[in-house]
């Protein structure tokens, strides 16, 4: 990890810095001074007069082409300059800069032409085409990613007269260069390479970066070569790549509706390609397969989601190919392999699908099962909400809470009804269910049931009974959890507190006061929070006499209740515990502070993020 005291600057660095900028200040008589600077071993301090020197502009320009063309003391002062002047905001000094070039050549003419492409500099592209013709490749691949950088109409030609002349050094790198230009002019060229064994690879993989969807016929002949597997391969990466370099441009929609049109001819040969070679390769060709295959296809991709490394292309080459088509939504639905099965449930949106979904919720896969359940409930199925409920029993947790979170989205006339019943289940399990569905619900109709659901013996049904009984609005709600309050169960009366803290009135509030005086730590824990909640200022008395409490997550809660209350007393306590020694107090008291607005909570907080 990087120590702070590394990121500073030392004294003689901050010394040096200052003095630059002085210099900065005296205008052209700072220059010479300035560009010795480029030579410093710091890189901070570089930097400052590479800044230095682009903020002169004009009164630099031309010293430092001369240093660059004469003087050159090292690669990293050369670096330095170079970055100087294309960043120069003088108006002279793209002229400086291609006035150079007459005057030197070698090393210096690589650094010319970095520096007009970085400046983007249109009136140096004649300079730049000139450039390609040194004998030195070093000061022609500098022209070509110059070129690259400017674009337009000259550059394009410049470049894809490059590409043509088949010079093996120069025509790579302006291969890469004019693809990534995206401009469809260097299609054909790129294409005609595709015939040249030397160039074939590289002109595919070019024609994939240009994420024109003009590529994709010509990317087609590969198929038509001798070494079929190989140039599939080949294909598909570029086409992966053309993918997904128009997804950046927005092109994305129109690149895979040609793709569709034609390549679907070529699917058994990407299918055939499946099997071998990198993981990368095989990877694309399943991408490629996801966008123009059919129903069929999915049978093909399947086996493919048992590999760790190709699960995640895969699923999303499934997933796209049920979408696209029906057929092969059922196709996934009825293969054998129930990773296929379970890969098509999370992009099912339709209504139509519905029955052939709710089949699989019998599957013999528990995944599968519990995708069936988000999918009913995603496409509003309400004609499902009788088989979700017997879904509430599978022995499968996940399925279980699946099918109850279903229940709970969709609703429907007999959703009172089932749940009810549920809750009177002979298995704990589903009666534990059917309260969370009553309690989510709040079916009024079901107060008989939830108020005998107290008394089971199961105590995790009797805890949810009570959270069930406070989501109703029947009168007699607030007389049971007064009753329930002195039930010799700390559970039950932790449930109440947690009850007494969302509902309102003042038998709630008194019910959470005689709380937060309970034997036990986890029912004033709840009170505290519950009379947070509600927010009333006549708690903040019994709040303050817990901050002394023996368990430490009762203080906490009570320290965060007492955030709420908008009184003098608890304000100060606040601001007292934000000092406490004790982290987890301090911590809670910090949080609390931040819900005020005060300028002193502003003060505090910061004091706080700079001790550390």
């Amino acid at each position: 990890m990087t120590s702070g005291a590394s990121l500073s600057l030392t004294a003689a660095e901050r010394e040096r810095i200052e003095h630059i900028d002085r210099l900065v200040a005296l205008g052209e008589a700072g220059v010479d001074e300035l560009i010795g600077a480029l030579s410093e071993r710091s890189w901070t301090v570089r930097r400052a007069a590479v800044a230095a020197l682009a903020a002169l502009g004009d009164d630099a320009a031309r010293p430092l082409c001369a240093w660059l063309a004469e003087k050159r003391t090292s690669e990293h002062a050369i670096a330095a300059a170079v970055e100087a002047l294309s960043g120069s905001i003088g108006s002279t000094t793209t002229s400086e800069v291609i006035s150079l070039a007459s005057r030197a050549g070698g090393p210096v003419l690589e650094d010319v032409a970095r520096i007009v492409g970085r400046r983007r500099a249109f009136e140096g592209v004649e300079l730049l085409r000139l450039l390609l013709e040194d004998s030195n490749d070093n000061v022609a691949m500098a022209a070509i990613e110059a070129l690259g950088a400017i674009g337009g109409t000259a550059s394009i030609a410049a470049l894809i007269t490059v590409i043509e002349s088949k010079n093996f050094f120069r025509t790579f790198p302006a291969m890469q260069v004019a693809a990534r230009t995206g401009d469809p002019r260097v299609i054909e060229p790129l294409a005609a390479l595709l015939d040249d064994e030397w160039y074939r690879f590289e002109a595919a993989r070019a024609l994939g970066r240009t994420g024109s969807a003009l590529a994709i016929a010509p990317l087609g002949r590969l198929l038509a070569a001798n070494d079929e597997t190989a140039n599939v391969r080949l294909l598909a990466a570029s086409l992966d790549e053309l993918w997904t370099r128009a997804a950046w441009s927005g092109a994305v929609d129109h690149v895979l509706d040609t793709m569709r049109q034609r390549l679907v001819p070529a699917v058994p040969s990407f299918v055939k390609a499946l099997h071998g070679g990198e993981i990368a390769e095989r990877a694309a060709i399943i991408r490629v397969l996801g966008a123009v295959g059919g129903a069929a296809t999915v049978d093909a991709i399947a086996p493919l989601l048992g590999e760790p490394e190709l699960r995640a292309a895969a699923t999303d080459a499934i997933q796209r190919l049920v979408r696209a088509d029906d057929g092969a939504l059922l196709r996934a639905f009825e293969s054998a392999d129930p990773e296929t099965r379970a890969a098509a449930l999370p992009v099912v949106t339709t209504h139509r699908s519905a029955p052939a979904v709710r089949k699989l919720l019998a599957d013999e896969d528990p995944e599968v099962r519990a995708r069936a359940c988000e999918a009913l409930a995603r496409i509003g199925d309400t004609a499902a909400v009788k088989p979700l409920f017997a879904a509430l029993g599978d022995p499968n947790p996940r399925v279980a809470h699946a099918a109850a979170s279903a229940i709970q989205s969709l609703g429907s006339a007999e959703t009172p009804a089932l749940a009810i019943a549920a809750a009177r289940h002979e298995r704990p399990a589903i009666r534990r269910q059917g309260l969370r569905i009553i309690a989510y619900l709040g079916h009024d109709a079901a107060y008989d049931v939830v108020r005998a659901a107290i008394d089971d013996p199961d105590p995790r049904v009797a805890e949810l009974a009570v959270s069930a009984l406070a989501a109703l609005t029947d009168r007699r709600v607030d007389e049971v959890l007064a009753e329930i309050a002195r039930s010799p169960s700390e559970i039950l009366r932790a449930a109440v507190m947690r009850a007494a803290g969302h509902r309102l009135g003042d038998r709630m509030h008194a019910l959470l006061e005689q709380g937060v005086e309970d034997d036990a730590a986890w029912v004033r824990y709840y009170a505290c929070q519950g009379l947070g909640r509600v927010g009333q200022s006549s708690a903040a008395s019994r709040l303050m006499g817990r901050l002394a409490d023996a368990t430490p997550h009762v203080r906490v809660a009570a320290i965060e209740a007492l955030a709420r209350l908008d009184t003098p007393e608890s304000w100060q306590l606040l601001l007292s515990l934000a000092r406490s020694r004790d982290p987890d107090e301090q911590r809670a008291a910090l949080v609390g502070i931040g819900h005020h607005t005060r300028p002193a909570a502003i003060a505090l907080l910061v004091e706080a993020c700079m001790s550390g």
